[in-house]
């Protein structure tokens, strides 16, 4: 297949016969792949028929996966999920607090991700809750456990990063 030099589109099509193909159809397959809106035929048709692999591409670094994460339009959707009533977890931080304070909690997330990215977990201290046991209404005191309601209270800055992660991953398979 002839393919278009990406940074001069209006020079004419490369034939396979060209020296300068692979390099060109290399960087033509890069910036498909990286579209998110790229048909997967059109891929499969360009790893057919170039030759070329998909371990041949330029992995992202770092930055360019945090990036990609938390853009700002999926920072701010996830802080306006949190509810504003909701009480402090294990941080001390109300749910209210988390959300007016956007561009700090922005920063916090990248941070949070940036790690989580490097050392492929999550830190313990991030991911605790608390657990309180809430009597049902009419219920007795003394009475079994079936009579409370467990009650979790989570750190709001870790579901932050959990929904910006969640956002992320829905948009790429969608």
């Amino acid at each position: 297949p002839l393919v278009r030099d990406p940074s001069s589109p209006d020079a004419p099509p490369i034939a396979p016969a060209d020296p300068r193909y692979k390099e060109i159809a290399l960087q033509a397959f890069s910036l498909l792949w990286q579209r998110k809106d790229a048909n997967p035929r059109t891929i499969e048709f360009l790893v057919a028929h170039t030759g070329l692999r998909r371990d041949a591409l330029p992995t992202p670094t770092m930055e360019q996966l945090v990036e990609e994460c938390c853009s700002k339009s999926n920072i701010d959707t996830c802080l306006r999920k949190i509810r504003a009533d909701s009480a402090a977890g294990p941080d001390g931080q109300h749910g209210f607090c988390v959300r007016k304070s956007g561009p700090a909690v922005a920063a916090l997330v990248r941070y949070l991700i940036t790690l989580i990215l490097l050392n492929g977990n999550v830190e313990p201290a991030t991911s605790s809750a608390y657990l309180a046991l809430v009597l049902k209404a009419g219920r007795d005191p003394f009475d079994a456990i079936k009579g409370y309601r467990p009650l979790v209270i989570f750190n709001h800055v870790q579901a932050l990063v959990e929904r910006v992660f969640q956002r992320h991953f829905r948009s790429l398979i969608a």
